[in-house]
């Protein structure tokens, strides 16, 4: 059984996209649930991270980019266990869920865990991260430097145990920019990754501010065997389509128009959280 979840902020914020996944979850035989109380969209970071296993770890969500005025914006991490009853296993380290992404027994974390636990050793952070997630390896990755949240799922998507797709660097990059992107595909590569570079569509009128994500496609999500790619107001379909399709030939696909909520930092996986 298939149920994603949504906020109920989302449905308030962003009704057309709500509705789009109402619709892939029919289509799927998935079952939606809504989120009460949320005080933000973004469900992924304060919901557990679910492993391959079944069991559900729930890490604290208290993160930097929050504090000082926007307190109001965190979500108490334990509404799922609340509203459905959800067995879930608390940790105290602070990690967003949109900082995690699986590789097989691998998992990809910025190095933004690091900064959010200043009082804990890098390495006794990779050691509990590593247990606690059931992983044969915890790989830090460079935070982007004009990502203010530092979120793994927006550098990088895994398409199976041993592909990673990260997005191209963009025409007129800065030197930071350069150099985070040539440090991120190293350490993919000597970690074993193979790399493909996804092309991003930067908005015809430019990006409004560090937490636009218009463009980029790698922030998907999959619902049963549908993978559910972002559009925007100039993405060419055909060839988004053309690029993804070949990636992942056995799954299904739908187009979500996510022009306006990505505006907001993020898109489809950020705004979803399945288990």
């Amino acid at each position: 059984m298939i149920i994603t979840f949504l906020s109920d902020k989302l449905l308030d914020r962003h009704p057309g996209l709500a509705n789009a996944i109402f619709t892939i979850c029919r289509r799927e035989n998935a079952f939606v649930r809504i989120l009460e109380g949320t005080n933000d969209i973004w469900i992924r970071d304060y919901m557990p991270i679910v492993l391959p296993s079944g069991k559900m770890i729930q890490f604290t969500y208290s993160p930097s980019y929050l504090k000082n005025g926007f307190e109001h914006l965190i979500t108490e991490s334990g509404l799922l266990y609340e509203q459905f009853g959800f067995p879930i296993k608390r940790t105290q380290l602070i990690m967003d869920g949109g900082n995690y992404v699986r590789a097989g027994n691998k998992i990809l974390i910025c190095d933004r865990v690091l900064k959010e636990n200043p009082t804990i050793l890098p390495e006794e952070i990779k050691s509990r991260l590593k247990f606690m997630l059931d992983a044969e390896e915890v790989i830090l990755l460079p935070t982007h430097p004009n990502d203010p949240v530092g979120h793994a799922d927006g550098i990088v998507a895994a398409i199976n145990s041993k592909h990673i797709l990260v997005n191209e660097l963009e025409e007129g990059a800065t030197k930071n920019e350069f150099e985070f992107h040539e440090v991120l595909c190293a350490a993919l590569k000597h970690n074993g990754f193979r790399i493909t570079k996804c092309f991003v569509d930067i908005p015809a009128n430019g990006y409004s501010d560090n937490w636009d994500a218009r463009g980029s496609y790698l922030n998907f999500t999959c619902i049963g065997n549908t993978l559910v790619l972002p559009v925007y107001q100039n993405t060419n379909t055909i060839r988004l389509l053309n690029f993804f399709i070949p990636l992942f030939p056995k799954k299904k696909f739908w187009l979500v128009n996510c022009e306006q909520i990505a505006k907001e930092r993020g898109a489809l996986h950020c705004a979803t959280w399945t288990a």
